[in-house]
């Protein structure tokens, strides 16, 4: 075995290394505890945005014309249009969803326990970037999917 031998600026050196090394862990405040964290849903609210533009995408087993995309615009929160047109529900084959929908989704989804998930949230507003749904594993092309893009703040 071959021994190291470390002249005086080298023995110096070690203890500056090692506060060098740990600078990185050290913080001026505590981490926040996990029940202090705010969830996506109370990001988006603390953002406080009621008038937005998005693009959506469903995937599911449906026809072409619910799939989309669909170029939605919401105005005091709810859907003033899609693609460019006047967006009435009542006389709508397709219901799309507002941010504050796809939560309620998300909520009454994950309420019936589903056989697989997955939720992706924006990490600057905390809204739901792409969500799917496969309620039981054991029934074909009831799974849903949302992708929301191109997300814009009026």
């Amino acid at each position: 075995m071959k021994l190291i031998k470390f002249c005086s600026a080298h023995k110096a050196a070690i203890p500056v290394f090692i506060v060098l090394c740990m600078l990185p862990t050290l913080s001026c405040k505590p981490p926040v505890a996990n029940s202090e964290q705010q969830s996506p849903e109370q990001v988006w609210k603390k953002a406080n945005i009621h008038s937005y533009e998005f693009l959506l995408r469903i995937n599911c087993f449906c026809s072409p014309e619910t799939i989309g995309p669909h170029k939605i615009q919401v105005k005091a929160d709810t859907i003033f249009s899609v693609n460019g047109i006047p967006y009435d529900r009542a006389k709508s084959y397709v219901i799309l969803k507002t941010i504050p929908d796809l939560f309620r989704f998300i909520k009454e989804s994950d309420a019936r326990t589903p056989f697989r998930k997955s939720v992706v949230y924006d990490s600057a507003y905390g809204f739901p970037t792409s969500l799917y749904y496969d309620y039981d594993e054991r029934i074909a092309d009831e799974e849903i999917g949302y992708i929301i893009t191109e997300f814009r703040k009026n």
